[in-house]
């Protein structure tokens, strides 16, 4: 042939060349996957790091809901009431809900002597600061939380000026529904953001204002 004429490449040197760029796509390709990458990693650690704001948040709030729990104490049935006998002048003991008497001290007759609160924390709070607060119970439920209980929770975000919850005459337990008035609206704001919805002594509390401090 023709001296002149350029030399064929042989097939491996041109598949040689084909690798070539090939693995440079790859290298590229790779590159850009490990950005992506880096990128994530950036958006999870940021996404982290909110959870665990959150996860913190939720510890303070819920270690004050349990701290506002009442204390264990001796069983007590508000039923149970105290009757003088006409016919001796002893005392006996006799129970609404169950009809029972007994002259001996039943073993869950335990009532708590009322503190002695002030007539100026004894009143209706300023506007915004008074609420309608309700424990869900079952139709027929005994709850033995009573005014203290209450009291002793919501002091924990404020001063308490006023306390009640509703009784049944008939058996002298709570009906799970009452008052509540805080020194300050912004307390009652603060027991609604920290109680409202949540468990209080095994009931889930609805808590909102008065209609008279807007509810609607």
């Amino acid at each position: 042939g023709d001296p002149r004429a350029p030399v064929a490449p042989k097939p491996m040197a041109a598949a040689a060349v084909a690798g070539g760029a090939k693995g440079g796509e790859t290298v590229e390709a790779l590159a850009v996957q490990v950005g992506s990458l880096k990128g994530d990693i950036a958006t999870l650690e940021a996404q982290l790091k909110e959870l665990q704001a959150i996860h913190s948040r939720l510890i303070v709030e819920h270690s004050g809901i349990a701290a506002g729990l009442p204390k264990s104490r001796p069983p007590h049935d508000p039923s149970w009431e105290i009757h003088q006998n006409p016919t001796n002048g002893s005392s006996y003991y006799f129970n609404k809900r169950t009809n029972a008497s007994t002259y001996d001290k039943p073993a869950d007759y335990n009532p708590r002597t009322k503190p002695d609160v002030p007539p100026e924390l004894n009143a209706k709070g300023p506007p915004g600061a008074n609420l309608f607060i309700v424990r869900k119970m079952r139709r027929g439920e005994f709850d033995d939380f009573d005014e203290f209980d209450l009291r002793e929770a919501f002091s924990k975000y404020g001063t308490v000026m006023r306390c009640e919850l509703t009784q049944d005459p008939a058996t002298n337990w709570s009906r799970g529904f009452g008052f509540v008035s805080m020194s300050k609206a912004e307390e009652s704001a603060l027991v609604i953001k920290m109680l409202h919805g949540h468990l209080l002594a095994g009931k889930e509390m609805k808590i909102e204002l008065t209609k008279e401090d807007g509810r609607s």
